[in-house]
């Protein structure tokens, strides 16, 4: 300790021995802190309380505000005083003494004494070299004309600089991994590169702007609101990137790889996977977002426990579609392209199943039907595309009595026989039956197999047309309804 450095405390057993010069340039915002140690030389009690005398524009405060010495506490018993001084963001060159108040009380006489011990501070009107704000990049100083010389133009020319470093980083990162990704015969390493390409830019940018925040001298009230808005973006991005990832890359090779294996299981577990991962992703996601504004997660979880259990009975249709979307993904009576015969009797091809409804279009009106999953999952659905595209119809005709039924038969195979689109082997045979003798003709049909079931309708219609044609060359009577009226006369006596 050096002696001839301190400083007594009034009138007092007290001295104080600075750490360090007193006298400093104190550069624009720039914190200075000043350390003393309190030593007491004699056999008194003391009671020491500190403050801080007028600053100006400074800022300034000391710590500890109270401190007890026993007596006879020389160098082993010293306590420190710290004076942490804070310089204005704004100001010319001066002079400002900074002084800690030391009000001290002997305990044996309790005589009071005050003494002020000074700190000089020469502000320099300008920022720290350290200091990054009004410099391109935080290091170099502006030295563009006005009015581009302020700390806000050199915020947006350095933030904009940043932009084009990331687009010339993106590029060339771009051009490397292209030049990889030819040699190579997967495809997945293009998808990430392709993928890939706006979050990097994005992510440089956002960088870029938290690198650029100090340079801008924005008000220190704002930064934590921008830190926030900041780690909400990217957070918002990595779900994106995340959600991108998981549906483009991982089920689209899940979907190759379930392909190659013989069971149906991993097909099935695919769509529902895919789904119900993606909204794991966003929902982990939006939580995450919460979470960056300060947001206690635990409780915004056990308050989304509560709430599920709230939507849970003020949405059983919605959840029962769900879980029914489910089902009918796992079970999958039927799959987008589909021709399916709904309920009511409608043919409709599967669109789209998704988690709350399915998308049906109506082949014969050219309109697309919403119906909700539990509907499906509790009716009787006809899917008239499985087990394979074969359909197999009829055509049911009527003729007259008396025709020789062995040469309807021959016309009917004919006809049928040689249209293109219907099938012909052995387990695809033509039939011929006869139906009924009805009132005014003998009902017969004819059973074949069409190629596609979506030919079924105008198959039958041509066959029908061909029909009649040769019915009337083949001079095959096609009845209309008849009746033979016998009149009976009594004879007068």
């Amino acid at each position: 300790m050096n002696a001839l450095a301190s400083e007594q405390i009034g009138s007092t057993n007290l001295y104080a021995f600075p750490d360090g010069d007193v006298d400093v340039e104190v550069h624009l915002d720039e914190e200075v802190v000043y350390v003393w140690s309190i030593c007491n030389t004699g056999s008194e009690r003391y009671q020491v309380s500190t403050s801080v005398n007028n600053t100006g524009d400074f800022d300034a405060f000391v710590t500890p505000t109270h401190l007890d010495f026993l007596p006879d506490q020389s160098d082993e018993g010293c306590k420190d005083v710290t004076l942490t001084v804070n310089a204005p963001s704004e100001g010319e060159e001066e002079v400002v003494l900074i002084g800690v108040v030391f009000s001290t009380t002997n305990l044996a006489t309790f005589e009071v004494s005050n003494e002020t011990i000074f700190t000089t501070n020469r502000l320099t009107g300008v920022t720290h070299p350290a200091d990054p704000e009004g410099k391109l990049f935080g290091f170099y100083d502006n030295f563009l004309p006005s009015p581009l010389d302020t700390s806000f133009w050199a915020f947006i020319i350095t933030f904009l600089l940043w932009i084009a470093i990331a687009g010339f980083i993106v590029g060339l990162a771009n051009l490397i991994a292209r030049t990889f990704a030819r040699e190579t015969e997967t495809k997945v390493d293009d998808m990430i590169v392709e993928l890939m390409k706006g979050p990097i830019f994005l992510l440089i940018i956002f960088f870029g702007f938290q690198f650029s925040m100090p340079i801008g001298g924005f008000d220190s009230s704002q930064i934590p609101f921008l830190d926030s808005v900041l780690g909400m973006m990217l957070t918002g991005l990595i779900t994106w990137i995340s959600y991108k990832v998981f549906k483009d890359i991982l089920v689209y090779y899940g979907k190759i790889l379930s392909a190659r294996t013989q069971t149906d299981l991993d097909d099935r577990l695919i769509p529902v996977i895919s789904k119900l991962g993606g909204m794991v992703i966003i929902v982990f996601g939006v939580i995450a977002i919460f979470g960056s504004f300060g947001f206690d997660i635990a409780l915004f979880l056990a308050g989304m426990g509560f709430l599920g259990i709230v939507i849970g009975f003020a949405a059983r249709s919605t959840l029962s579609n769900f879980f029914a979307g489910i089902f009918l993904m796992l079970d999958r009576p039927f799959k987008p392209g589909d021709l399916i015969v709904i309920g009511s009797g409608e043919v409709c091809r599967v669109a789209w199943v998704g988690l709350r409804s399915t998308k049906l279009y109506h082949v014969s009106s050219h309109q697309m039907i919403t119906l909700p999953n539990n509907m499906l999952a509790e009716e009787k659905v006809i899917n008239i595309t499985q087990p394979d595209e074969r359909f197999r119809t009829k055509v049911e005709i009527g003729v007259a009595y008396g025709t020789d039924l062995d040469h309807v038969k021959k016309t009917l195979l004919d006809v049928v026989n040689s249209h293109p689109d219907v099938l012909k082997g052995e387990d695809t045979k033509i039939l011929f039956r006869v139906l009924a003798f009805a009132d005014s003709s003998i009902n017969v049909k004819v059973i074949f197999w069409v190629n596609k079931v979506e030919n079924k309708w105008r198959v039958e219609s041509e066959l029908k047309e061909m029909l009649d044609k040769r019915f009337k060359e083949e001079h095959i009577e096609i009845p209309f309804p008849q009746r033979v009226v016998y009149m009976h006369q009594e004879t007068k006596m």
